[in-house]
C-alpha cells in the first residue's frame, strides 16, 4: 500500500468512527457542529472520508462526541514501509 492509500484508509477509518459515535450519542451532524463550532459540511466531509481533519478540529469533535482523541482515534494505524 502507498502511502496515498495509506492516507485515505485512515481518514476513511476516522470518518466511520464519527459518524458512528455521533449516530450513537443521537446528535445530526448540524447539533455536533453547533457543539463542536466545525461547520457542518467539514463534518459531512470528514465522515465519508474526504477531508483530512485538522489536529484541533479533530479535537474539538472528539469533546463534542463526549470522547477523547485517543479513544476516537484508537486502532487506526497503518504499517510504515
Amino acid at each position: 500500500m502507498n502511502q496515498h492509500d495509506d492516507n485515505a484508509a485512515i481518514r476513511r477509518e476516522l470518518g466511520i468512527r464519527i459518524r458512528r459515535l455521533r449516530a450513537q450519542r443521537g446528535l445530526t451532524q448540524e447539533t455536533l457542529s453547533r457543539l463542536s463550532g466545525v461547520h457542518r459540511a467539514y463534518i459531512a466531509q470528514a465522515e465519508v472520508g474526504n477531508r483530512n481533519v485538522s489536529s484541533n478540529n479533530l479535537i474539538r469533535i472528539a469533546y463534542a462526541l463526549d470522547t477523547t482523541l485517543s479513544e476516537l482515534c484508537e486502532g487506526i494505524d497503518v504499517e510504515m514501509q
